[in-house]
């Protein structure tokens, strides 16, 4: 397969061209998790791969609780199925619990203090009960807990982590906090399922991926991840490309022609370009800093041409519209029709008239 045909491959598996799409749910699901950070951001990923979709559709499936935010990997909020949260942060989280002694150190949380606010937390939003973030600061504070600096912060994210809490529906712009045992019923699956499954959904929603991309997203260790592909089994296959060993689900079809014409508007973080170790591929190497500013970790949401980035795009909410400027690196070139399909979507997304530039950086 040529590179140009890998892309249009991943344009496919990634729900773009086409998008086969109808729920959230689908779509968190086929990915397993979706970063979510930026909430905002993390809605218009799930949306941009189903046709039509509003924001008050995703939020739909939050409030039902079908889909949810928690640190399910990597000491970073994702999206995912809430069925499934369970068990992936049994799988994936522990690692990272491990690496968080210092950080503890820093914040002054012991054990005995993780130990105290999961007791609170227990009580006070036992019966089904969501509170804000700034709400259950003020209970722990009462409680000689402290939350200043951080430190409130990273209770949530290691009580999250061992799947007491979990992220509720927004209240306002603040996120709520709930028992995810009183709110989910989990599937409950043994560490080998668990690794099948996250191997499963990864390579057949990013395809064409490799064993190293795999590892980046997941944090498992090499050796839990060569035993999820082995545990897999015919569920994915390899493919070479130029030498290279790719992995894809059973049913990949590699595409007959390379895609032109398709632009699109992604989303910040998402999964389209967050999970590849190698992302040459995507991206002209020269042009990786206007996604990734001085390498801080925070990823800029993109214009996508032809499978490849070519851009960058913010947008400004104002009283009956929004602006939305988009970046174009130096030597792109791409009209106001060829957008228009991408600008309608992300219109309608979010219920507003969109004012657009365009610009080269």
């Amino acid at each position: 397969m040529e590179p140009g045909l890998l892309l249009s491959a991943r344009l496919a598996t990634h729900g773009f061209e086409p998008s086969e799409f109808a729920t959230p749910l689908e779509v968190v699901t086929a990915f397993g998790a979706m970063q979510a950070q930026d909430y905002g951001q993390a809605l218009w990923a799930i949306g941009s791969r189903i046709p039509g979709s509003t924001r008050q559709d995703i939020e739909m499936a939050i409030n039902r609780f079908e889909i949810i935010r928690t640190w399910s990997m990597r000491g970073t909020i994702h999206f995912v199925p809430a069925v499934d949260a369970k068990w992936m942060v049994d799988l994936l989280t522990p690692r990272i619990t491990a690496k968080l002694k210092s950080r503890r150190a820093e914040l002054n949380v012991a054990q005995d203090n993780l130990d105290h606010c999961a007791a609170i937390l227990k009580k006070e939003l036992h019966g089904r009960v969501l509170l804000s973030r700034p709400h259950i600061f003020e209970i722990l504070e009462a409680a000689g807990e402290p939350t200043k600096n951080q430190r409130g912060y990273h209770i949530l994210l290691e009580l999250a982590q061992h799947g007491l809490i979990f992220i509720g529906p927004n209240e306002g712009k603040q996120p709520t906090f709930g028992l995810l045992d009183e709110f989910i019923t989990s599937r409950q699956l043994t560490r080998n399922e668990s690794l099948c499954e996250i191997a499963t959904r990864f390579f057949t929603s990013h395809a064409p991926a490799t064993l190293e991309d795999f590892i980046y997203w997941s944090e498992l260790t090499v050796i839990d991840a060569k035993h999820a592909l082995e545990l897999a089994g015919n569920k994915l296959k390899t493919i070479d490309i130029q030498g290279s060993l790719y992995i894809v689900g059973a049913s990949f079809q590699a595409p007959k022609r390379v895609a032109k014409g398709p632009v699109h508007l992604m989303a910040g973080f998402d999964e389209y370009f967050l999970p590849y170790r190698n992302r040459h591929i995507i991206i002209d190497a020269a042009h990786a800093i206007h996604v990734v500013p001085g390498g801080n970790g925070v990823f800029k949401p993109t214009v996508v041409i032809d499978g490849g980035i070519c851009g960058v795009w913010a947008r400004q909410v104002k009283a009956r519209s929004i602006k939305v400027t988009v970046r174009l690196f130096p030597d792109v070139r791409c009209t106001d029709g060829q957008l228009q399909n991408a600008l309608t979507a992300y219109g309608h997304f979010v219920g507003l008239p969109i004012d657009l530039t365009v610009e080269n950086i």
